[in-house]
């Protein structure tokens, strides 16, 4: 990176010796064009990482083109999906070095790109880092589930990795306009991997449902930009910010808000907009599960806490009702209905609801550290549902229901004891690294005066431990004669997942400072 600098600068230098020589007309030729080529070459210059995604997802398309003709005209079946999986990850492997190398370099201080269209930030850079780690993990997932269901589809491959360019793209971006493209464009590829196995009538139905209700809350959002453009012309976030800072309440501008704000809480799966999520989830292949559950929720969170704090924070006491509304609703109906599943599946949905009501709790308090309490819970939960999901899909075609867990000890004493880490993490009890992420966001609303709202979720996250405490039952005091059989072993990548998630819950409730620095410093990047 210091190479191309000093290029650039060796070409400044020698534009002196040539401007010399030529006329009024041509020197003013010349400079517009240096003008333009510096330009393009410093901005371009931050977004190295999502250049190259797209020469890569151009080249892997063509690849990918000629092997399935090859297989197609000689008929064989062979199973080759692997091959562009491994591809693939190397790519977001070789991808996440190139971040890392322009973080040590400098290069992640703030920077503003293309007019201010785009910018980059500490936020914008480790984010991509964060969510291109877990990227990998989900990845090392899936490779194996596609081979131990023969699922030979490599395009669902390639709308991940244009998914993940989405998600870089929407970090990136400083303007509302762009927030609706992107969104779009992350969603026709959600909508697509949704019904991945299209001879199920499960995953068909839960593509559709997810394709028609999207696009309603994508037509909302657009409205809501329109209104929002109509009344200050600006879709910039900076300006609007600044604009909305000393503008009085406006009646259409806060009708545009909350269209705005309804989205945003649909795509988080938020109460009372949560209805399509059990269904669609349900339909959906358990590892693209994970991935909806991971990859999509870091970037929406934090899109969603930029839109409150920055663009709309002379709003606060109008989105602080909004957002307690939401969130005890999430919280109540999420936790009494998961009682009632007796499907695995359904359980983890309506779970993972719970703990986005708990992630947002933090935010309502309109602070730098209600903000850091809401990444600390994030960061948890993301490593408590890569071990989860990852076990749930290996065991995926014999492990349904509640009480088919019996089996898991009797088959495998590891998975088992990581499934209970895991769960008793997702509890909040001690020492798990989720008591940690509960105890700290109950915290912030307690000094920042929300004790309602926080006892609340204190009453509510006791509840939430006994049946969480069911799972610890039904493994290991629940008797059974029968013995879980499976056609394949579980994968070293799959272990290595589940391995290092379970290792990471337990450490970080031994030494949590480094991701309470990690999020004060995201808070602060986001908000300043």
């Amino acid at each position: 990176m210091k190479i191309i600098l000093k290029c650039l600068v060796l070409l400044q230098e020698y534009k002196l010796f040539f401007f010399l020589s030529l006329n009024n007309k041509e020197k003013l030729l010349f400079n517009k064009i240096i003008m333009l080529t510096t330009f393009i070459s410093l901005d371009l210059l931050f977004l190295i990482p999502e250049i190259f995604l797209i020469f890569s997802i151009i080249i892997i398309l063509i690849y990918s083109i000629f092997i399935s003709t090859k297989y197609t005209l000689l008929n064989n079946k062979k199973y080759n999906t692997p091959i562009i999986t491994t591809i693939i990850t190397n790519l977001i492997i070789f991808t996440s070095f190139i971040l890392i190398i322009l973080y040590s370099q400098n290069l992640t201080n703030f920077q503003i790109l293309f007019n201010g269209q785009f910018i980059i930030s500490y936020y914008t850079q480790i984010g991509k880092i964060f969510i291109f780690g877990i990227t990998i993990l989900c990845l090392l997932t899936f490779n194996s589930y596609l081979k131990n269901n023969q699922i030979n589809n490599y395009e669902y491959l390639i709308l991940i990795l244009i998914s993940i360019l989405s998600i870089c793209l929407l970090l990136n971006t400083n303007d509302l306009l762009h927030y609706y493209i992107i969104i779009e464009l992350q969603s026709l590829c959600f909508y697509t991997i949704t019904a991945l196995k299209k001879n199920n009538i499960y995953s068909s139905e839960a593509g559709l449902k997810y394709f028609i209700l999207g696009s309603i809350i994508s037509g909302l959002l657009l409205l809501g930009i329109a209104l929002l453009y109509g009344m200050t012309g600006l879709t910039n976030l900076k300006e609007l910010s600044i604009f909305l800072l000393t503008t009085t309440s406006n009646k259409l501008i806060i009708f545009s808000f909350i269209l705005i704000y309804t989205s945003l809480l649909f795509k988080l799966t938020i109460a009372p907009f949560h209805i399509w999520a059990p269904d669609v989830y349900e339909g959906t292949p358990s590892i693209i599960t994970l991935f909806f559950n991971s990859v999509p929720k870091f970037s929406l969170l934090l899109i969603f806490i930029k839109i409150l704090n920055v663009v709309f924070f002379n709003f606060i006491n109008i989105w602080q009702i909004l957002l307690t509304i939401n969130i005890l609703l999430s919280l109540i109906i999420a936790t009494f209905n998961t009682f009632k599943q007796y499907k695995i599946k359904r359980f983890l949905i309506f779970s993972s609801m719970t703990h986005i009501g708990y992630i947002i709790l933090g935010i309502t308090t309109g602070t730098i550290e209600g903000i850091q309490s809401a990444f600390v819970y994030l960061i948890i939960y993301l490593l408590s549902i890569l071990n989860i999901w990852s076990i749930y899909s290996y065991l995926n075609n014999k492990i349904k229901y509640l009480s088919d867990l019996s089996y898991l000890y009797s088959y495998n004493k590891t998975l088992g004891l990581s499934f209970i880490i895991t769960m008793f993490s997702m509890a909040g009890v001690p020492p798990m690294a989720g008591f940690l992420a509960k105890f700290y966001s109950f915290f912030v609303c307690i000094e920042n005066n929300f004790i309602l709202l926080a006892c609340i979720g204190i009453l509510l996250s006791i509840i939430c431990l006994f049946y969480y405490i069911r799972f610890l039952k039904i493994i290991y005091f629940e008797k059974t004669n029968n013995f879980l059989i499976l056609t394949h072993n579980l994968s070293k990548t799959t272990a290595f997942v589940i391995s290092l998630t379970s290792i990471l819950l337990i450490y970080l409730f031994i030494n949590p400072s480094p991701i309470f620095i990690l999020a004060h410093k995201l808070a602060l990047s986001l908000c300043l």
